[in-house]
């Protein structure tokens, strides 16, 4: 394991978290890296960056189409989005 700062955190008994989450981490293997390279041992992210990362990317767009023809997910529309059920 490299000597680097995360690592030398881990054996203080720190625990190295990410606070991000993108598929492209899972299937690069980039994610595997960091934890046996950087003692990475959890990962976290905010509902406002998780929805930007599928939003704004095309990383999850075969498999929400999957879901949709599955009927899985539905679309949203005005009567089952939240803020028009608040109102």
């Amino acid at each position: 394991m490299p000597n680097n700062p995360l690592n030398r955190l881990a054996a203080l008994g720190q625990s190295v978290w990410l606070d991000y989450i993108h598929r492209d981490l899972f299937s690069s293997g980039q994610l595997r890296t960091m934890i046996a390279q950087d003692s990475l041992s959890g990962m976290t992210s905010n509902p406002a960056i998780f929805e930007k990362a599928i939003a704004h990317s095309a990383a999850y767009d075969a498999q929400i189409a999957e879901l949709y023809a599955a009927q899985v997910l539905i679309k949203a529309t005005p009567a089952t989005e939240p803020a028009a059920a608040a109102s």
